[in-house]
């Protein structure tokens, strides 16, 4: 990371270190430095979303996992988070509308 401060998969790996090592404070702060370089990468925004939902930030995390789906429609896991993020910030109305969507599929 001294050599490449933008690599983003080095950077995504050294969070998903710290969260496992239980210093998720600068985990979460890698992750945010991520997004803040570079918006587009997808599993920064799964990261952060899971990170502020552990927390109880549930709007956070409705926020993060919201840009990761934007980015990556398909992302694994990230449609059941988000509506578990919903109804855990009082927005079960969306939940349902999301899983609704969801089992149209496409077309």
């Amino acid at each position: 990371l001294r050599l490449e401060p933008a690599a983003l998969p080095a950077r995504h790996n050294l969070a998903m270190l710290l969260i496992r090592q239980g210093r998720v404070d600068e985990a979460r702060s890698e992750l945010s430095t991520l997004v803040s370089s570079n918006d587009l990468f997808a599993p920064a925004h799964y990261a952060l979303g899971m990170i502020d939902g552990a927390r109880g930030d549930w709007a956070g995390a409705v926020r993060a996992l919201t840009r990761c789906l934007q980015l990556e429609p398909e992302y694994p896991g990230a449609l059941r988070d988000l509506t578990h993020a919903y109804v855990e910030a009082g927005l079960a109305n969306l939940a349902r509308v999301m899983l609704a969507q969801a089992s149209e599929g496409p077309g």
